[in-house]
């Protein structure tokens, strides 16, 4: 079976949980962020930020998943895949994007609930990061700024930053808090060090829909007008 996302990163990382529950397949990725598909550029009238770059960065990771059978590149959906954008057409601001992405694939209802909220990713930690917390904050959805200022300052062991040089400065400055930043070439190297962290704290973006996927323990800084990257059962929301 193939499936056919036009992004974001996010929101595909969270499609792996209902792509695993329909049996697995081949993932087609749209480089052009959904510029040919009408659940996409019809509804927000623009593209997403999915391209050749991210996808050849998520990529590494997607293939490293026993229920993907091969991850190409398309700029429309090929005849006969589900289309996963589809998750886009009724979608809640407060439904979470797994729930809706099984929705997609109409995988709505009692078999749904017993599988969709439980880790889907599978990575070999690195033991390196054992003892440390590692932290992620996009520049979107930051709501907390007071609970990041005094969470960081009460951490005791090592605390490493992984997002772009833009969201380290950014974090660090806003906060007044140094701490080092890790350089990911791929998906498969964050999930690496995401799955061997003591604890992951993140708002709302791609790094904390691995750490989800992963089942580690995490903190998410949820932004009150779009909760939807809750997972049932795990975490803590702030």
């Amino acid at each position: 079976m193939k499936f056919f996302h036009s992004g974001d990163l996010g929101d595909i990382i969270y499609g792996l949980a209902a792509i695993r529950a329909a049996g697995g397949g081949e993932l087609v990725l749209d480089p052009t962020g959904g510029r040919n598909d009408a659940d996409v550029f019809h509804r927000y009238g623009r593209t997403l930020r999915l391209n050749a770059d991210t996808i050849a960065a998520l990529a590494p990771l997607l293939r490293a998943q026993p229920y993907v059978t091969g991850v190409a590149q398309a700029d429309r959906c090929p005849q006969g895949a589900a289309n996963m954008n589809a998750f886009r057409a009724d979608l809640g601001r407060h439904e979470s994007l797994i729930d809706a992405q099984f929705r997609a694939l109409h995988m709505d209802g009692i078999e749904q609930a017993a599988v969709s909220h439980a880790p889907w990713l599978s990575v070999e930690p690195d033991e390196a990061m054992r003892n440390t917390t590692i932290v992620a904050r996009s520049l979107r959805y930051q709501a907390r700024h007071d609970w990041w200022y005094h969470q960081v300052r009460a951490i005791k062991n090592p605390i490493m930053f992984i997002g772009t040089e833009l969201e380290h400065r950014a974090f660090c400055v806003a906060l007044d808090f140094n701490c080092g930043r890790l350089v990911c070439p791929d998906f498969l190297c964050m999930a690496r060090y995401i799955a061997g962290c003591k604890q992951f704290l993140g708002n709302q973006s791609a790094p904390m829909a691995v750490a989800a996927g992963l089942g580690v323990d995490f903190v998410q800084e949820t932004f009150p007008h779009t909760r939807n990257c809750i997972v049932n059962g795990r975490g803590q929301y702030v």
